[in-house]
């Protein structure tokens, strides 16, 4: 279909959500049961696809009064055993965080913490995270 300006329409009338990245049909990425929004009393982490057909994991944490916040960004290589493993840290200094699916939730695990990395004195992102409500 065509617009009124003579150019084709985004989505052909199709509702927002069939715009959305799909797997291709036939393919299965164990991945894919961990996308999603999740938070807890200290913060929150989005699991996401990537435009190139990766994943990664995006995790803010701080303590209430501000000593320390953690920022991670990072991409999940391989699901193992049902746990998503997701290198963190520096480029030359990478290590796993653990990611596995208790019901609805996301438990994040650090195979060791993320202070001095990307967090501040005694900072980390392990936790269990509840999955957020979807948005309208």
């Amino acid at each position: 279909m065509r617009g009124r300006e003579g150019l084709p329409r985004a989505h052909d009338g199709k509702p927002r959500r069939a715009l959305a990245l799909q797997l291709q049909q036939g393919v299965s990425d164990r991945r894919e049961r961990f996308v999603g929004r999740y938070r807890n009393r200290i913060g929150w982490a989005i699991v996401r696809r990537r435009l190139d057909g990766g994943y990664e994991l995006i995790a803010t944490a701080g303590e209430a009064s501000g000593r320390w916040v953690c920022d991670v960004l990072a991409a999940i290589a391989e699901v193992k055993d049902n746990v998503a493993i997701a290198q963190a840290g520096e480029e030359n200094e990478s290590y796993p965080v653990h990611l596995t699916m208790k019901g609805d939730s996301l438990v994040v695990s650090e195979e060791r913490p993320l202070a001095g990395y990307s967090c501040g004195h005694n900072g980390a992102i392990e936790g269990t995270y509840r999955r957020a409500p979807k948005l309208p």
